[in-house]
């Protein structure tokens, strides 16, 4: 698609920007319409059929609830074709700095593969994002601090925080962090290339 194409896509309609926060049982989704948040949640991934291994058809069902909710909000909004998922991808900290298993890392890695195999066809564009491109050293409590305070009153009433918020919210605020630097809305963050 050339820039002038696109271009004449983006004048027709609305566009519509997914942002999600990667975890092996689950993702924090964002979704963003026109640059607004338009809602951010918690999906839970059917784990058992997405650690089968590398069969598709496994994958697929694993990946079933994010697919459905994708094609659900293309619906909602009619957008046609005008669509970015956006997506952390895993970044190995080795060394002192090292927090994780690597094979946790490795079934994320996995994970975050499937999710891209699977909702590509849904988008018009794809970027995985390292976690120190989007949001550097900022320790998480800070950046989510700073999404806050970016978002309307209508935007932070759209986020449905999980009941076990304590170790699962911080993957929906991900995401919404990922979508607002995507958006590049904040001052303190680099513009999109």
């Amino acid at each position: 698609m050339t820039d002038a194409e696109r271009a004449a896509r983006i004048l027709k309609g609305p566009t519509l920007v997914v942002a999600i926060d990667p975890g092996v049982n689950g993702c924090g989704v964002a979704l963003y319409v026109n640059r607004e948040l338009a809602t951010a949640s918690y999906v839970e991934l059917n784990h058992p059929e997405l650690a089968k291994g590398s069969k598709a058809a496994s994958a697929a069902r694993g990946l079933a609830p994010l697919v459905a909710l994708i094609e659900s909000y293309r619906k909602l909004f009619e957008v046609e074709g005008l669509t970015w998922l956006v997506i952390e991808r895993p970044q190995d900290y080795s060394g002192p700095q090292r927090i994780a298993d690597p094979q946790d890392l490795a079934d994320l890695t996995l994970v975050v593969g499937a999710i891209v195999g699977a909702c590509e066809p849904l988008f018009m564009e794809v970027w995985d994002v390292l976690p120190a491109r989007w949001k550097g050293q900022v320790p998480k409590e800070i950046m989510h601090d700073r999404a806050k305070a970016c978002l309307t009153e209508t935007e932070l009433a759209s986020i449905n925080l999980p009941s076990a918020a304590k170790t699962l919210g911080h993957n929906v605020w991900d995401a919404v962090a990922l979508g607002l630097w995507f958006h590049a809305r904040r001052k303190d963050v680099q513009s999109c290339p």
